[in-house]
């Protein structure tokens, strides 16, 4: 399904955002960049696959969000993208707090478990940093676009090799829920793109995982999941963490 949305959204934006976009100042480095890119988020969606097929959502994605945050900043500070004020430090610790709270809110049995959401995470990391870079001299929107077209051609001979069937299944039954969960991912991944152009990779990186909260509040009410208190203590925590960062 993501593969099948993000070629479709890839090729159906282009031209617009193509049109949209200055190429004033742009390089030959950014075929690099659109490679890069597209190799990390094609080992992303692999990976990400993975992990929601042997863990749960709710340890999942805090676990990768919250190893995405420390390998950003990590990376960007080493590499001299990011400088990250204490107060802005403190923020994230405080941000990731909150995450990992929530994601020791269900015990976990298996190492598998957190050693693919952790893989996920570092995946976050290369192509936070990565996109953070290229969008310095790339439009944003256009960038969005060939990175969509460029991770769908990666997994390409993998997909109609290997997933053939699952494939042709897709297509018969779920090719509007595919495009609808891809047209929603460019729209949201723009605006980050957007925010990378002008803040603190460590900082939207972070900041993102706000959605942690919109996510929890929808499995309590409309999934019905448990509400515990390591989940409100987390909650507390990453509005605390977001709100420090937002002064840093």
């Amino acid at each position: 399904m993501l593969w099948l949305g993000q070629l479709a959204v890839g090729f159906i934006t282009l031209p617009l955002t193509y049109y949209l976009s200055d190429f004033e100042g742009i390089t030959k480095e950014f075929i690099l960049y659109i490679i890069l890119t597209g190799v990390i988020h094609s080992c992303y969606l692999t990976l990400l696959g993975w992990s929601y097929k042997v863990g749960e959502v709710s340890i999942v994605y805090p676990v990768s969000r919250g190893t995405g945050i420390i390998g950003t900043s990590l990376l960007a500070i080493t590499l001299g993208i990011d400088k990250i004020s204490f107060v802005g430090f403190i923020g994230i610790l405080v941000l990731i707090s909150g995450i990992l709270s929530i994601a020791i809110s269900k015990s976990v049995t298996r190492n598998e478990v957190i050693f693919s959401a952790s893989m996920v995470g570092i995946s976050i990391s290369l192509y936070s940093v990565v996109d953070k870079l290229a969008v310095q001299f790339i439009p944003s929107l256009f960038y969005g676009s060939i990175m969509f077209i460029s991770t769908a051609l990666i997994l390409s001979p993998f997909i109609i090799i290997k997933r053939k069937p699952q494939l042709l299944n897709t297509l018969k039954r779920y090719k509007l829920p595919s495009f609808i969960i891809n047209v929603s991912m460019f729209s949201t991944y723009s605006i980050i793109l957007f925010a990378f152009r002008n803040s603190p990779a460590s900082y939207v990186v972070a900041l993102r995982e706000v959605s942690i909260i919109i996510a929890t509040l929808l499995g309590t009410f409309f999934l019905k999941e448990e509400i515990t208190k390591n989940k409100v203590c987390g909650i507390s925590l990453i509005m605390l963490g977001a709100a420090v960062i937002k002064f840093a």
